[in-house]
């Protein structure tokens, strides 16, 4: 069990909502690259946060704005192509 709020807990969610219903097993090569894109996915916003953290409070609102709006053009864009 991992504990909430940690990527663990977030990486389990994923795997028990999307993977695990399409028969997907953590013994897989598909269930590894995924964790591994995961993570790495992970590991990058968490270190664009730690960026940004670092910014005063309007240029970090500025960013923070252009990651949200990224994030939902990656959204929108995938919901295209499904």
């Amino acid at each position: 069990m991992t504990t909430k709020g940690t990527i663990g807990h977030a990486w389990a969610d994923f795997y028990l909502r999307l993977l695990k219903i399409q028969g997907v097993s953590p013994a897989s090569v598909q269930y590894q690259e995924t964790r591994r894109a995961f993570y790495a996915g992970a590991a990058s916003f968490m270190e664009s946060t730690m960026l940004i953290a670092e910014l005063s409070d309007d240029e970090a609102v500025v960013s923070m704005e252009a990651l949200n709006k990224e994030l939902k053009d990656f959204v929108a864009q995938i919901g295209k192509t499904t």
